[in-house]
């Protein structure tokens, strides 16, 4: 029914869009991390979430070498529904980051966004 439960460390074949619900008690730090593949199964970027109590911050892999915070205030309460997307092809690549149905992140990636001086691997396929 379209659903499915997704233990750590599992490929998932689902196209580019991901959907991950977290609880989190306060005091307490969580971890998401994506790694987008490409149609042939090969590595196209990656994004790390962290969340904890200091602030919630994410982290573009193969594209900077720095974590960010996110520019959005994210929801409050302890239970989240994200929806983690990658969009795009060639110079019009943007991964969009939903929290609650709200928009907590939209990035075009671009060498002001990136600073790997090779965007051209992974993140364009």
């Amino acid at each position: 029914d379209g659903e499915l439960t997704v233990k750590r460390d599992t490929d998932i074949l689902m196209g580019l869009s991901l959907e991950i619900t977290t609880v989190q008690a306060p005091g307490t730090t969580k971890l998401m991390a994506v790694d987008f593949k490409d149609g042939s199964g090969l590595p196209a970027g990656s994004l790390e979430i962290v969340l904890k109590d200091s602030g919630p911050t994410y982290h573009l892999g193969q594209c900077s070498g720095f974590r960010e915070y996110f520019p959005l205030v994210l929801p409050s309460g302890t239970q989240k529904e994200w929806h983690i997307e990658k969009t795009g092809t060639g110079d019009d690549i943007r991964v969009v980051v939903k929290c609650n149905s709200g928009i907590v992140l939209n990035l075009l990636l671009s060498d002001t966004v990136c600073d790997n001086e090779d965007l051209e691997s992974p993140w364009k396929s």
